[in-house]
């Protein structure tokens, strides 16, 4: 009988051991639903689904998306909370947790709780506008520092043999990646189009490496506020690269141009 109770009693101290354990884990998931865990996780996932619904709503239907937040919703909750808890247990105290709840059990606790997802929306909102605003920003300085940089290079920048470049024949590859051919005199260049069509453009040089070419009016004259510049900035054998811009932007990009034999 007595062998009999010290069983007895190692066999509750080891069910209290886990029993306390077991009530930890609880505590985190009573926490968890106290502060509004779920409701702040779907919140979460039905505005991010919903933002890239936004972004896809001409290749993907309204479907893909409903069943995607039907699914995340249904087990995304259940899912992160089991691997969130063990984090939570291993970095609080029982007391912590007991501080925690108790403070999210008073008038005020519930008060935070209930307007937790109004502030978060709201805050997501403002968040989203100045990181957007900030990014927009940043590319503006990043595109005026490139720009400025390429304005100081090519003001002092002169090649040696620009000069046979500014007559003959030539041809490029467009953006669109079809093959251009033009004709340059001292004056105009005339590039062919499709269909046997033909534009001519007045061409100007500000430097021995730096070029404009304006539209023309129906009588010839050049549309001086219309134009797009190339400057020069590396010379081969048979080829020159440019960096070019037209009058109304503010962006360079690059293109070579072959010279035809």
């Amino acid at each position: 009988m007595k062998y009999f109770s010290l069983i007895i009693v190692t066999l509750l101290i080891s069910f209290s051991l886990n029993a306390q354990k077991e009530s930890m884990e609880d505590k985190v998931n009573r926490m968890m639903e106290v502060t509004g865990g779920k409701s702040s996780f779907e919140l979460v996932i039905n505005q991010m689904i919903e933002q890239q619904r936004g972004y896809y709503s001409d290749i993907l239907p309204n479907e893909f998306f409903d069943e995607l937040k039907r699914e995340i919703n249904e087990n995304g909750y259940e899912e992160i909370l089991q691997k969130l808890i063990p984090v939570y247990v291993e970095n609080f105290t029982e007391k912590e947790i007991d501080d925690i709840l108790e403070f999210y059990e008073t008038p005020s606790g519930q008060a935070f709780i209930s307007k937790t997802p109004i502030i978060m929306s709201e805050s997501m909102s403002i968040g989203a506008e100045w990181g957007e605003n900030i990014a927009k920003e940043i590319v503006e300085r990043m595109e005026d520092a490139k720009n400025a940089k390429n304005d100081n290079f090519l003001k002092d920048h002169d090649l040696e043999e620009c000069n046979k470049f500014k007559t003959g024949s030539f041809r490029f590859v467009g953006a669109d990646g079809i093959e251009y051919n033009f004709k340059r005199s001292k004056k105009e260049q005339t590039q062919k189009l499709e269909k046997g069509m033909e534009i001519t453009n007045k061409i100007e040089w500000l430097s021995d490496c730096r070029y404009r070419l304006y539209e023309s009016d129906d009588n010839g004259k050049a549309l001086k506020e219309i134009y797009s510049e190339y400057n020069i900035i590396e010379v081969k054998e048979n080829s020159y690269v440019t960096l070019c811009k037209n009058h109304n932007m503010t962006e360079y990009f690059e293109i070579e141009f072959f010279m035809e034999k």
